[in-house]
């Protein structure tokens, strides 16, 4: 296809879009197009503009024509320049994960090894941190298991450290035992002391209301032995009086009774403020002496810390010292 703003059908696509060759011919289409004067007031005149501005249209789509087939063989050949990479890029990545498995099954194998020894150790050690809360029989139950972990060249490079976290747990756990221990044998005795005391004050009771009893009853007998013989010395003189009588000595018993319940009553009340009173003056200086104590811990532990030590670790120290269990080192309170 050629246009009639075109001189040369014979136009070679390779001149014609190397740098700068289409101005010659862009030039040569805008000369021709350009020169054409025409009335756009008049039907010849409008046909005429609009038949040059097709051929301006035609000359643009002939010349994208020649440049589209200029580089459609280019666009294949780069395609193919394309695939080869892929081919070569996927092919060198299978290699390389071919050639690259044995290392990669080895560090897998050996993530998996030093995780297992690692997981180890971290039990030993947690089992330290869980008899906070527990009874005597339970931290003995974590103390065997301790106990029953066997430290050899199974550890492989671990076992030193795998040791070194056996005996710090039971060096622990074992602290823990004694203090569990004697703070149960302490509820124990304690229960027993209390029980011991609460018999016994029943038993005072018990007694001092019997007591009291009889003594009202010997009392009251007293009184109506005395009323009676005073009522049959004047029944017929004094019936009414002595009716009168007997009803206010008995309205009295009853008032004496129920003043002196009230009063048993308000004797436990005091007995038992004051057995409170006592121990909670007896309980003040320990807990002024443990308030001490930790404040002398907090002050170390941050010494460690503005030295550089980790929080935990110096925490750690601090209740080591604190519990006697480094030589030669101890905190003044």
């Amino acid at each position: 296809m050629t246009t009639e703003l075109i001189a040369s059908p014979d136009i070679q696509p390779v001149q014609l879009f190397a740098r700068n060759g289409l101005d010659a011919v862009l030039e040569e289409i805008t000369s021709k197009a350009k020169s054409v004067v025409a009335d756009a007031s008049t039907a010849k005149g409008r046909k005429i503009i609009a038949s040059i501005a097709h051929q301006v249209a035609r000359s643009k789509t002939y010349l994208d024509g020649l440049g589209k087939d200029l580089v459609a063989d280019q666009k294949a050949e780069i395609k193919k320049v394309d695939a080869e990479r892929k081919r070569m890029r996927d092919y060198l990545d299978n290699l390389k994960t071919e050639v690259r498995k044995p290392l990669a099954d080895w560090e897998e194998a050996e993530n998996l090894r030093v995780t297992a020894h690692k997981n180890g150790i971290a039990r030993i050690e947690g089992y330290a941190t869980q008899c906070s809360e527990l009874d005597s029989e339970d931290i003995q139950r974590l103390i065997d298991i301790v106990q029953g972990v066997v430290i050899d060249e199974r550890w492989e490079e671990f076992e030193s450290q795998a040791s070194l976290a056996t005996v710090q747990s039971l060096e622990t756990l074992n602290q823990a035992l004694v203090k569990r221990k004697a703070h149960e044998q302490q509820q124990v005795e304690l229960a027993q002391l209390l029980r011991e005391k609460a018999e016994r004050e029943q038993k005072e009771r018990e007694e001092r209301i019997a007591q009291e009893a009889a003594e009202r009853a010997h009392k009251e007998a007293e009184q109506e032995k005395r009323a009676a013989i005073e009522a049959k010395e004047r029944a017929e003189r004094e019936a009414k009086e002595a009716e009168e009588r007997a009803e206010r000595q008995a309205r009295e018993a009853s008032e004496r009774a129920e003043r002196e319940k009230r009063e048993a009553v308000e004797r436990e009340r005091q007995r038992a403020e004051a057995e409170k009173r006592a121990a909670e003056e007896k309980q003040r200086p320990k807990e002024a002496n443990k308030a001490h104590c930790r404040r002398i811990n907090n002050a170390a532990k941050k010494a460690f810390i503005d030295k550089g030590f980790q929080e935990k670790a110096a925490q750690k120290i601090v209740e080591l010292i604190a519990r006697g269990s480094i030589p030669n080192i101890s905190i003044n309170y």
